[in-house]
């Protein structure tokens, strides 16, 4: 049985492991989302920009 500092710095580790795995999802997925904003971005603007395009 480890002491009660061994543990506490063990909890501490597995803290920090899974805080850098959710920055790196973070990472990934606010990219992801900067080119789903830009996709609809290009969509909004591309309907207005296109002299055949007609609103019903």
């Amino acid at each position: 049985m480890g002491s009660l500092f061994e543990e506490s710095e063990a909890r501490e580790a597995a803290a920090r492991a899974r805080v850098e795995e959710l920055e790196v999802e973070l990472a990934e997925l606010s990219g992801k989302l900067e080119l789903a904003r830009e996709s609809l971005k290009s969509l909004r603007i591309a309907p207005e920009q296109s002299p055949t395009f007609s609103r019903r």
